[in-house]
């Protein structure tokens, strides 16, 4: 499992928030697990799935990905080895700072109005 999240200069400031939010998700998880609430469960692992990649945290999303498909499978047993993988992965995991991507410009294609 990948421990390093690489993460953007101009989000560091959102960090601490981040990461408590991924604590209250595992808690949450393990929660809807116990209960056998999939639909929760499947809404926090596609919320997983969502935000890991645009804060540096690929795991996460990968993690939300399988977790995703666990769900759709009531696979109890792979949920529980996932969430677990999850809570080390949080309690472990090393931010490295990088720098911010450069806006993207507008093409012209952007630019172009449609043709009737």
């Amino acid at each position: 499992m990948e421990l390093i999240a690489c993460v953007s200069k101009d989000i560091l400031d959102l960090l601490p928030l981040f990461m408590a939010n991924r604590q209250a998700e595992a808690a949450r998880l393990r929660a809807a697990l116990v209960a056998r609430d999939w639909a929760c469960i499947r809404d926090l692992a596609e919320r997983m799935y969502a935000v890991g990649n645009p804060y540096g945290f690929r795991q996460v999303t990968t993690l939300g990905r399988f977790m995703r498909q666990a769900c759709f499978e009531q696979n109890v047993q792979a949920l529980m080895d996932l969430i677990n993988a999850y809570t080390q992965y949080l309690s472990r995991v090393a931010v490295i700072e990088v720098e911010a991507p450069a806006p993207a410009k507008p093409s012209e294609k952007d630019d172009a109005r449609p043709t009737e």
